[in-house]
């Protein structure tokens, strides 16, 4: 399910989990979130419990995957990364057909 950009006012994310990514995968969630400021392919994560979002995009011409949930109409991250080959493909897919290829 590929949608438009989103228009999120306000991100949020815990700073312990922000420094742990950043340790752990030299990921942060200040540039991930430049993500929504450009085209985005957005689908839902399978996760039992509460709705997430996938979110996939470019930060100076790195592809980063953004993990994250809305509320009350916040963008609240859980994590960030650089993109999966396949998150990779479905994004430049998305670009040039404009449509979600998981969608088939």
């Amino acid at each position: 399910m590929a949608r438009d950009t989103p228009f999120f006012q306000t991100f949020q994310w815990d700073e312990g989990k922000r420094q742990r990514v950043l340790e752990r995968r030299r990921s942060d969630f200040l540039d991930a979130i430049r993500i929504f400021a450009g085209p985005v392919l957005i689908v839902p994560s399978a996760r039992r419990g509460e709705s997430r979002w996938l979110a996939v995009g470019l930060v100076d011409g790195i592809e980063m995957t953004v993990i994250y949930t809305v509320r009350d109409g916040d963008c609240r991250v859980i994590t960030a990364r650089r993109a999966r080959h396949d998150e990779r493909q479905n994004y430049y897919q998305y670009l040039t057909e404009g449509s979600d290829p998981s969608e088939g």
